[in-house]
């Protein structure tokens, strides 16, 4: 494959070994139009100011094909939320649609025509949000011989999206006071992940948003498609492999890290309705987000307290 068409933001972190091995893949598809969005670390961080500084040149020294190439270097520190959200926003001054790899996400091969064909078939059906490339559980809970399915927790892991549904992405969630004012619900879910979702959401804006504590980007952006009951898709087998596993939002590897990716996958068949797989959300939901609201509440509770008992 060369010359690929559809536009790519590419954001750039302290890790060079990352960059390295999804220039590699990029180096295969040959992108005609690449976004370059990197971060500044805090200047006492000399360490990881050194690594981006070794991370950009590597890209650049990568990139060895015609491109048009936009670059959007901060000599700063933005932070994870802000500087990654800009970045989206940045892109999409120039496109209208958009693949989005962030450092330590590696692509297989197919993952680009998968993008490319379901921007061009969805482009204009309002239910759709969000493509994708990472399959939480590698085709397990597939229900039939789709080549994707929809999916309420399809992941930012490397994902594509149109300008329509990134807009009004709001990085301090303001409409969410309206929407617990006006005892709005996220339809299309079963009730108790419903009341799961909306306690995640209403304590992410409570601990993050009204103390300005915001490090993540990609909650907002869940919320603005869930609360408009849209849908992501998620690929039959899965075309992502998250490969790091410690960051600002990473302290250890999930089950969903290194997962293998088929670099044999084609879309064959396209499913017949707009339906989500109940299946596939509701272990998604059992094995992460039940866990987020209640064991994994509990257990950094208890390591809090051991970490506190420890220090001398």
């Amino acid at each position: 494959m060369n010359d690929f068409s559809t536009p790519v933001l590419i954001t750039i972190w302290d890790r060079p070994d990352y960059l390295s091995k999804l220039f590699e893949v990029l180096g295969r598809i040959k992108p005609r139009n690449l976004f370059l969005f990197s971060d500044m670390a805090e200047p006492q961080n000399i360490k990881s100011c050194l690594n981006i500084e070794k991370s950009r040149q590597i890209v650049e020294d990568s990139i060895c094909w015609e491109s048009d190439v936009k670059r959007r270097y901060n000599n700063y520190n933005e932070g994870p939320a802000r500087g990654i959200f800009n970045a989206i926003s940045w892109a999409f001054e120039y496109t209208d649609k958009l693949i989005v790899l962030e450092h330590d996400y590696i692509p297989a091969i197919p993952f680009f025509d998968y993008c490319e064909e379901l921007l061009e078939k969805y482009a204009t059906d309002e239910r759709i949000w969000l493509i994708s490339g990472l399959n939480h559980f590698s085709g397990r809970y597939n229900l039939n011989a789709d080549s994707y399915f929809f999916s309420k927790f399809a992941s930012i892991a490397g994902f594509a999206t149109w300008k329509r549904a990134w807009q009004n992405t709001d990085l301090y969630m303001k409409n969410w006071e309206t929407f617990k004012i006006k005892n709005y619900s996220f339809s299309q879910m079963d009730n108790i992940i419903s009341k799961s979702i909306y306690c995640l959401y209403d304590n992410f804006y409570k601990k993050r948003i009204q103390s300005n504590e915001i490090f993540t980007w990609d909650i907002q952006f869940t919320f603005n498609f869930l609360s408009n009951s849209g849908f992501g898709i998620v690929p039959s087998s899965n075309l992502i492999k998250m490969v790091g596993d410690y960051g600002i939002n990473t302290r250890e590897a999930s089950i969903f890290h290194f997962l293998d990716t088929d670099e044999e996958y084609q879309i064959k068949k396209h499913p017949d309705f707009i339906q989500a797989n109940e299946t596939y959300d509701f272990y998604y939901y059992k094995h992460s987000l039940k866990k987020r609201n209640l064991f994994y509440r509990v257990v950094n509770r208890i390591r809090k307290i051991i970490r506190a008992n420890s220090i001398p």
